[in-house]
């Protein structure tokens, strides 16, 4: 009997889970981005968006102290529309909270993260749709 150490199992799972999404993970053709929480502290939230050829867009939304969940979605969105074109990307609120951002004809699927939020007391949520 081949006894397998747990290091080498967990390498390997994790390498397997890689390999399976090397080609382009997280594309997809629309996002919902779902805010939840009043702002309890003034901070950042820092978004990136990029396709298959590269980086779309960097952005970085100011939150004052106490905004609301729905203020802050706006907030998103807005900055969000001046960052990207509107001929390529239609970004809205949906449901109050949430922002969703949806390419348009033929613009490439892309992927959404949330790379940094420093707004104490709100929780960011992304997913496909």
């Amino acid at each position: 009997m081949v006894r397998l150490s747990p290091l080498f199992v967990v390498l390997t799972t994790l390498s397997l889970g890689c390999a399976s999404n090397s080609t382009h993970p997280g594309l997809s053709n629309k996002w919902r981005l779902a805010v939840d929480g009043s702002a309890g502290a003034a901070g950042n939230i820092r978004l990136a968006l990029d396709n298959a050829g590269g980086r779309i867009s960097r952005v970085s939304i100011k939150i004052p102290s106490g905004t609301s969940e729905n203020d802050i979605a706006r907030r998103v969105r807005d900055e969000l529309r001046l960052a990207l074109p509107g001929s390529a990307y239609e970004v809205e609120v949906d449901d109050g909270e949430d922002v969703l951002v949806k390419k348009l004809a033929d613009t490439q699927d892309f992927s959404m993260a949330v790379r940094r939020n420093t707004v104490k007391g709100v929780e960011l949520k992304l997913s496909t749709e």
